[in-house]
């Protein structure tokens, strides 16, 4: 069960952003607080958790509140809400330390998958930022085509997860793996089905979850 704990000054009812994200069953909305003096002292208190924080604060600021959080409990990790994103702020805010970043129009089904990300240990960025940053590669795992329930993925599909997971569409999955674009479009479907998931958000997701994707960042000190 993922603990995870609501922070900052919301532009949302926080109340009812809790009850939308209490919905999944994997995830326990433990708290709702309103400063990262509160936040450290419910992490000194509790178990390993994951922040999802609603504030303006500054790089140096984001930095201060991940040490503390990291030196309570090193898995103790942090999504950002970033209003007013730009590539320079993404990049900055994850140099800061955050292990997440979300913006404040985000759907629940895509906070839902930053939280289970960020939780398992891997980054998450917004889709748009993910081609402008260049900064995400995905690889695939030791145990990939594998997953609960004995189904596995072919190599080929194992090629178009890691690059739908970039979120780009069908058109440009196709030009990437020089395949058609009827392929591509029959591979995703393949890999939703045997992911068990709705949609590719949701696909992405349970790859996390189940080890068939890694993913690292490589910041570069040179700002843009």
């Amino acid at each position: 069960m993922i603990r995870l704990v609501l922070a900052g000054s919301f532009t949302v009812d926080a109340a009812d952003l809790k009850k939308l994200l209490s919905v999944a069953p994997d995830i326990e909305t433990v708290e709702v607080v309103g400063s990262v003096d509160h936040l450290c002292l419910l992490a000194k208190a509790g178990r390993p958790m994951t922040t999802l924080l609603y504030a303006e604060l500054s790089e140096p600021d984001i930095a201060a509140a991940a040490r503390a959080l990291a030196g309570l409990d090193e898995r103790n990790t942090l999504i950002v809400v970033v209003e007013s994103a730009t590539v320079a702020k993404v990049r900055s805010v994850l140099q800061a330390g955050a292990r997440g970043i979300v913006l404040p129009d985000s759907p629940v089904e895509e906070l839902l998958t930053a939280v289970r990300a960020v939780a398992a240990g891997h980054p998450f960025v917004p889709a748009p930022f993910l081609t402008s940053l260049g900064e995400r590669l995905f690889t695939v795992t030791a145990q990939a085509g594998r997953r609960r329930g004995g189904h596995r993925l072919t190599p080929r599909e194992l090629e178009v997860l890691r690059v739908m997971a970039v979120g780009l569409p069908n058109s440009e999955i196709a030009k990437k793996l020089f395949i058609s674009e009827a392929t591509a479009r029959s591979h995703v479907l393949s890999i939703l089905r045997k992911l068990r998931a709705r949609n590719r958000t949701e696909a992405v997701a349970n790859a996390y979850r189940d080890g068939l994707l890694a993913t690292e960042y490589l910041l570069p000190t040179a700002t843009e």
